[in-house]
């Protein structure tokens, strides 16, 4: 699943990565440049892909129908 940087202080989203790793070091460079190095209430989020996407679409209609 892709990664994506959020800073939650400026709403500032990342560009989407396919590793952790990438994504930390785009929270590094926004929090140098935006946050003069401080720690802002920021996150990385791990978004779901197609798969992951149509599998929980699937289990919640196969859940319904009980």
């Amino acid at each position: 699943m892709p990664y994506r940087y959020r800073c939650n202080a400026c709403a500032a989203d990342g560009r989407r990565h396919g590793s952790r790793a990438d994504a930390k070091t785009d929270r590094d460079e926004h929090r140098d440049r935006a946050h003069h190095g401080l720690i802002p209430n920021d996150e990385i989020q791990q978004e779901p892909g197609p798969l992951a996407i149509g599998v929980r679409w699937l289990l919640a209609r196969l859940a319904d129908r009980r």
